[in-house]
């Protein structure tokens, strides 16, 4: 289980968004093992649960989606959304008012990964990809194939904008 947090003690007050790298890295070494991997996405503010710590922040939309397609692009195919605490109990809590926005910024990217399933869990050969980077953070990527359809997941270090040439090789 690779279990990571990037979004947590070196965020500041104004909600600058961190580097997805972290993901990157953690994903990259884990398939290195050649294990199957359970990848857990942070849903989930450290402010939450420690009432006391003002500068956590709650992961945005985009940086729940970027983890879970980071997941998919290094071949995971079990997906825990992790939140250290239960999102309607302590989040009400500890900090009220803010459950109803982070279940509204966690379930689009369940919905995402309930659409990409079947070309997770697919056997079907699907073509490589080459990336070439043009501009930005690093981006990765991956084809997917299901039904001899071919589903293309990308995502970057973020934040920030990026731009790669992509090819099916």
């Amino acid at each position: 289980m690779t279990d990571v947090y990037p979004i947590g003690d070196n965020t500041n007050q104004t909600g600058i968004e961190q580097d997805m790298s972290l993901c990157r890295n953690h994903l990259e070494k884990a398939k290195l093992t050649g294990s199957n991997v359970v990848w857990v996405p942070q849903i989930f503010a450290w402010k939450a649960f420690r009432k006391k710590d003002p500068v956590f922040r709650y992961p945005t939309e985009q940086e729940i989606r970027s983890m879970v397609l980071a997941g998919t692009v290094y071949g995971v195919k079990a997906y825990y959304f992790y939140a250290y605490h239960p999102i309607f109990y302590y989040s009400e809590k500890m900090d009220p008012g803010k459950s109803a926005e982070q279940w509204a910024r966690v379930t689009p990217s369940a919905k995402l990964l309930q659409e990409l399933t079947p070309y997770i869990l697919s056997d079907e050969k699907a073509p490589n990809l080459a990336i070439k980077q043009i501009k930005g953070n690093k981006i990765v990527g991956r084809a997917l194939q299901y039904n001899k359809r071919v589903a293309v997941v990308l995502t970057a270090d973020g934040p920030g904008e990026a731009s790669a040439e992509i090819k099916t090789v």
